[in-house]
């Protein structure tokens, strides 16, 4: 079987057409290759001259008519506000839910060092700081003291059923790593089979969401999707 280029008139198949084809192919690889470059050395002059990181905007900034990122002035208020939620304990998924943003919306926004008008390699951006550094400190803290990732390197081993548990009892799926299961916003049976102990274990934290319940008591809080 072989591909017809209608624009060369060349079929792959035929041994006529080969040299021809393979030039082409040599020629494209080779543009493309120089197109890289060329870019890469646009970004890092960019970067360099006007202090641009490049990339989509985050939320709360925009492109001006040069295509560099300035503040938008109708969006950063939520950016704001999201920094004030946090402080105040609530959750992503709480502020996401306060504010009408997408999840991975507000994980950036708290994450991201753009700002407090710093770039990603630590210089300074070409915009004041949205948000002053003690703040993006503090809910960094915050959000670390949360965090439910185990220290150490992840486990890869994941089981093949976990994409596709989810909640018996209300349907939500269940998310989580090797061996543990958890569910975000579990429901009231979940939460039956699930008891928090009465003294908090190494790595455990109260702010923690939901629930956790090792893989072998599974079978009483979840069930797998057909």
């Amino acid at each position: 079987m072989g591909v017809w280029f209608c624009d060369e008139e060349i079929l792959s198949s035929c041994e006529r057409n080969w040299d021809q084809l393979v030039d082409l192919a040599k020629a494209a690889e080779s543009w493309l290759r120089r197109h890289r470059r060329r870019v890469k050395e646009g970004l890092a002059a960019k970067l360099a001259s006007r202090r641009d990181p490049g990339g989509r905007p985050p939320y709360g900034f925009r492109r001006n008519e040069d295509k560099i990122i300035e503040i938008d002035p109708e969006r950063i208020e939520v950016a704001r506000r999201a920094f004030s939620l946090a402080l105040e304990r609530l959750t992503d998924r709480e502020i996401a839910a306060r504010l009408g943003l997408p999840l991975c919306t507000v994980r950036g926004i708290l994450t991201s060092p753009l700002y407090v008008g710093r770039l990603r390699d630590g210089g300074l951006a070409n915009w004041p700081p949205v948000v002053d550094v003690t703040t993006w400190n503090a809910v960094a803290q915050m959000r670390s003291a949360r965090c439910r990732r185990t220290p150490g390197r992840p486990e890869t081993r994941r089981t093949y059923l976990l994409p596709m548990l989810e909640c018996h009892a209300c349907g939500r799926r269940l998310v989580g790593d090797k061996d543990r299961y958890r569910h975000i916003n579990a429901c009231e049976p979940f939460r039956a089979v699930a008891p928090q102990p009465e003294r908090p274990t190494r790595g455990q934290h109260l702010r923690i969401p939901g629930s956790e319940l090792p893989a072998g008591r599974l079978r009483v809080a979840g069930t797998a999707r057909p």
